[in-house]
Order: C-alpha cells, then structure tokens, then sequence
C-alpha cells in the first residue's frame, strides 16, 4: 500500500481517536517515518489498522470507513486538482485518473481498478476491484466526498468482494 494512504491514517488517528489508538499506531510503527512514495506491504497495513481499531473500540470496518470519510478532509488541501469537479459524481468519475497518477511517482503502487455506469445525471454505479477489498474505506470516501460537495448520497453495495463477489458495485443516487 502506498505511503500516501499509511500517512493519511496516521494523521486520521491522531485527530479523530483515542489516546489508545493512538498508542498502539506508535507502538506499531515503532518510531518509522512513514515516507509518502514509499510502498508498504498491505498486510502490515492492515494490521495496524485492525489493532488501532481494536485499540478505539471499534471493528475494521468502522474504522476504514471513518477513515475513508476523513481522507477527503486530508486530501483537499494537498491534491486541490482533483477537488475542482463541480459535483461529487464528477469527482468520483475521476478516481480512476487520481489513482492511476499515484503510478507516475511509484511504479510498484497497485492501485484499485474502477469502472462506471451512469443511468442518469444524478445515480452513478461505481465498480470497485481490488485485492485489498477495502470497500469500506471507498464507502467512507463516497460519503465524504458528497459531503465535501455539499451533497447526499444514497449508497446500495448489492454486490462486494468481501461477500463473495467479483468486485465490488456501489450503486450512488445523489441530491442536494
């Protein structure tokens, strides 16, 4: 996993969880600088979310999907390109080619793969692959990035890898 996202959840932890949480982050990261560009095995990662979660009483899932709410708060002021699609769907119809910049500065990064369907101006389907089936946290950055934009969404996973699926589909019907 990329260090963009393992500093991102650093910087999530110490703003929005507990003291626990916070230590055991320390703990595990055992005073390593995190460098942004640098990959981080995704197993690692993982579990240094489960045992910060475990730490802030909460489950994985909750926690990654917090999180991905967060990470739109930490990513506007970094990467403002990306935030100046005039809705939240035309953001999200961008995510393939944010993610896919991540490849510009680490050939080794391994980003999610997207695809959409857009039945109509205001739903959008979002299907998500990846092998770290981390559709919670896509979850919370959906949900974040509506609010960012001044939006509701209305979110349905009919499908998600981590229920046997394929990929993962997030169908999004929006309103202001």
């Amino acid at each position: 996993m990329v260090g963009v996202i393992v500093s991102a959840f650093g910087d999530f932890v110490g703003l929005k969880c507990s003291a626990a949480a916070q230590e055991a982050l320390a703990d595990k990261l055992g005073g390593q600088r995190v460098i942004a560009t640098q990959n981080y095995p995704d197993e690692m990662v993982l579990a240094i979310i489960a045992e910060v979660a475990s730490a802030d009483g909460k489950g994985l899932e909750q926690i990654l999907e917090e999180f991905g709410y967060d990470f739109v708060r930490w990513a506007q002021p970094r990467y403002k390109v990306f935030f100046a699609s005039p809705s939240a769907r035309d953001f999200l119809l961008g995510m393939t080619v944010a993610h896919q910049s991540v490849r510009s500065f680490n050939l080794e990064a391994a980003p999610p793969a997207f695809r959409y369907e857009q039945p109509s101006s205001d739903e959008l389907v979002m299907i998500y692959d990846s092998p770290r089936k981390l559709c919670s946290l896509m979850r919370g950055l959906i949900a974040g990035v509506a609010d960012h934009y001044g939006e509701r969404v209305a979110i349905r996973e009919p499908s998600c890898q981590k229920r046997g699926g394929k990929e993962c589909r997030f169908e999004l019907k929006f309103s202001h």
